[in-house]
């Protein structure tokens, strides 16, 4: 249905642009929001930052197992002193621990997953009237996400991604230097 509907839209503006006499914009142009993100300098700083924010949880987690295994092997080694309830007792409090170092981590991760989300979306946002400015500059009527689903082929001569990454960069680069003015 959908890819009807994109025919029907196209075949429709191009016989309006015939019947009133005018010259037809048909021209589709496509952009790969991924891609703008992934090159793009601002969209790599994103990354690099967002990366650094899952080292730092990871890196954390991986302390917490240190500390539990440490404490894991004081417990095995006083085995042979303690009573049997107080050897039960030390096993429960480690599981306890075992099991809220579980939890906080996944915690953690999902808080992450959706700041990302989320993030990256004020990102993309962020990036695309780059996109739509290379496209008011060229001489067509439609410009489509390459990465949408909808789109299931398209012309790479038409993909205009580059020269998007060329502007956002330069804005980003004059941002910056405006900073540090």
């Amino acid at each position: 249905m959908k890819k009807m509907t994109f025919g029907m839209v196209a075949l429709s503006m191009a016989s309006l642009n015939v019947a009133y006499g005018t010259v037809p914009k048909t021209g589709i142009l496509t952009y790969n929001k991924t891609q703008l993100v992934r090159e793009s300098k601002e969209g790599k700083a994103f990354l690099e930052a967002f990366e650094k924010k899952k080292k730092f949880i990871e890196e954390e987690t991986r302390k917490k197992e240190q500390d539990l295994r440490a404490m894991s092997e004081r417990v095995q080694k006083q085995a042979a002193m303690l009573t049997e309830d107080a050897l039960r007792k030390k096993g429960r409090e480690m599981g306890r621990e075992v099991r809220e170092a579980e939890r906080n981590h996944k915690a953690c991760m999902q808080e992450l997953e959706i700041e990302f989300r989320d993030d990256l979306a004020e990102v993309e946002v962020k990036l695309k009237p780059y996109a739509i400015q290379v496209f008011k500059g060229k001489d067509a009527a439609m410009l489509f996400d390459n990465g949408h689903p909808e789109v299931e082929a398209f012309d790479p001569s038409t993909d205009i991604t580059a020269e998007a990454i060329k502007l956002a960069d330069a804005a980003f680069e004059k941002a910056g230097s405006a900073k540090s003015a």
